[in-house]
């Protein structure tokens, strides 16, 4: 795999197709590691942490309906429960140890609402099985609105991952950059899902289940759908 991404580089570029060498380069070392890394996104509020949660039968990741998530939290395997913050401050790159349950004083807006902290991203160690094969779940910030700034970020990081969870929850249908964001994402990362959270609030979950799918359709994004 290696060799064949290093062959293929010089002649994207020789084509002139700088546009592909970042995506091929990333698709390359995606290949290659042993983690298999899956993000979970959209907007704030939607149940992103709820559902990396869920998926780790544990509330690894802070969630509360005062918290919204504000930095990037990477969940992979450890024998041992522990966290660690990766920031930046005064140009110096800094890696702290911190017990899990202050870990919302520094993944949520509630704990750091000037952003003013350097928080990079932090990475916790949890000991699920699920995550032993080499899973890591990647929960990111809500993109309030999918804004220009955080979707950009995020489709820049789409390429390194191996799958996509879209989440939105159940109280209303897809909105126009919702879709949109699908669309992109399709063309950048393997393997997109779209779940759709929140069914035991609203009862209507069902309606706005098939409403959301056949938004998807049109738009032609084909990709599995649930609803948890």
């Amino acid at each position: 795999v290696g060799a064949g991404v290093a062959e293929l580089i010089p002649r994207l570029r020789d084509l002139d197709r700088a546009d592909m060498v970042d995506r091929v380069a990333a698709a390359g070392a995606r290949l290659q590691r042993p983690a298999t890394i899956v993000a979970v996104v959209g907007e704030f509020k939607q149940g992103k942490s709820s559902l990396v949660n869920g998926l780790l039968g544990q509330p690894v990741c802070p969630v509360d309906d005062d918290l919204a998530t504000s930095a990037i939290t990477l969940v992979r395997y450890g024998d041992e429960p522990g966290a660690v913050v990766r920031r930046r401050v005064d140009d110096e790159n800094l890696a702290e140890k911190i017990p899990v349950t202050a870990l919302a004083d520094w993944v949520s807006e509630a704990g750091n609402p000037a952003y003013d902290m350097g928080v990079e991203r932090v990475e916790i160690a949890a000991p699920r099985d699920i995550l032993k094969q080499g899973l890591m779940l990647v929960d990111t910030p809500g993109m309030g609105g999918l804004g220009v700034g955080h979707e950009s970020a995020t489709l820049g990081f789409l390429p390194f991952a191996d799958g996509l969870i879209l989440v939105s929850d159940s109280s209303s249908e897809l909105t126009s950059p919702e879709i949109e964001f699908m669309r992109k994402a399709v063309e950048l990362c393997p393997t997109v899902l779209f779940a759709q959270t929140k069914t035991d609030l609203y009862p209507e979950w069902e309606r706005i289940l098939h409403l959301n799918q056949a938004h998807l359709e049109r738009a032609g994004v084909r990709v599995p759908t649930v609803a948890v």
